[in-house]
């Protein structure tokens, strides 16, 4: 009943194809051809079951490569509401729908340097690009990990609820990160949840059609592994320091970060609300307070999110080997690193 079932689906959507671009304007077979990617393994499937053959494909692979299908129908299906809505077009949005601007920035990141124009193309031509207000969820803790987030600009929190409701930060993502997990591999549900913290610019695509690219692409699968190898050790080191270090240890250890990834000669802007960064140290937000105020005998000065240091030197005693190979005064006057390799 089912193989009977289905060749019945198929023969109706082939009807309704055919039927479609029969019927349809220049402009909208050109907005479908522009789109339509013909997968030969769906396909090859599809044409077994017509012959009453049984494909030898597992269901979860069957499933991936639908999902896949389903990602390509929706980008067909808002290309021709924008037929339908008479939006001006740029010379072909449907090939490449990101703008010159954001592709070049995306393409400098070092996930997606020397991929092939092919992959880049697949990517793009499925992906997502939308702004996010602060507070959007992009998924919660359980729901099944579907796309993975690129981020421009802004900032992700990556956290965890608690039984008694609150919640712990385990990451926060920037520009160039990625909202990847591991669960993507494995067609599982996400570990953590994830929100905006301020407001993002986000490019996101599907799951199953970065899986299925990681097969043909050696470099994207190289990418991916030195990416996902980066931001574990990172974690690591954040969760090192919160298990090994005092409060005031932990908080010169986030002011330094942040001074050396924002480059200001003398000042330090809190890059998200200091509950988020209590709790990214794991400490309580009156604990990042008073240990906030504890730096100003030593020449700090705060006002709200941004933080005034008189001297540099003040915050290099908490420098560690995971901030001293990205600080720019390494090897400067009396730098502890100084000539050291990592």
């Amino acid at each position: 009943h089912f193989r009977r079932d289905f060749k019945i689906l198929i023969g109706e959507q082939n009807i309704n194809k055919r039927s479609f671009l029969a019927l349809a304007s220049g402009r909208q077979r050109q907005a479908f051809e522009s789109c339509f990617q013909l997968n030969t393994d769906i396909e090859d499937v599809h044409d077994k079951m017509e012959a009453n053959e049984i494909p030898q494909v597992k269901a979860k692979n069957w499933y991936n490569m639908l999902t896949e299908k389903m990602e390509m129908m929706h980008v067909i299906e808002m290309a021709l509401i924008q037929q339908l809505d008479n939006i001006p077009q740029q010379q072909n949005p449907l090939q490449c729908p990101i703008a010159k601007e954001d592709q070049s920035t995306i393409l400098d990141f070092p996930f997606f340097r020397n991929l092939s124009e092919s992959t880049i193309e697949q990517l793009f031509r499925l992906s997502n690009l939308k702004i996010y207000k602060k507070g959007s969820l992009l998924f919660l803790e359980g729901e099944p990990a579907s796309r993975i987030y690129v981020i421009l600009s802004g900032w992700v929190k990556i956290y965890k609820s608690t039984a008694d409701g609150n919640e712990t930060v385990e990451q926060m993502l920037s520009t160039g990160n990625l909202v990847i997990e591991s669960s993507i591999f494995t067609n599982d549900k996400y570990f953590s949840s994830a929100q905006i913290s301020n407001e993002a610019k986000l490019l996101s695509f599907p799951c199953s059609i970065y899986r299925n690219l990681l097969n043909k692409d050696l470099v994207l699968a190289l990418n991916s592994l030195k990416y996902l190898s980066q931001t574990s050790r990172s974690y690591l080191d954040q969760i090192d320091n919160n298990r090994l270090k005092s409060s005031k240890e932990r908080v010169g250890w986030f002011l330094l970060k942040q001074f050396i990834e924002q480059k200001n000669p003398n000042t330090i802007l809190l890059p998200y609300e200091k509950t988020i960064i209590a709790s990214l140290l794991d400490m309580k937000p009156e604990t990042f307070s008073r240990s906030l105020k504890s730096f100003k005998s030593s020449g700090l000065s705060t006002e709200k999110h941004q933080i005034q240091i008189k001297d540099i030197k003040l915050l290099c005693q908490y420098c560690d080997n995971s901030l001293s190979t990205h600080c720019q005064f390494k090897n400067n006057h009396d730098c502890k690193f100084k000539n050291k390799t990592n």
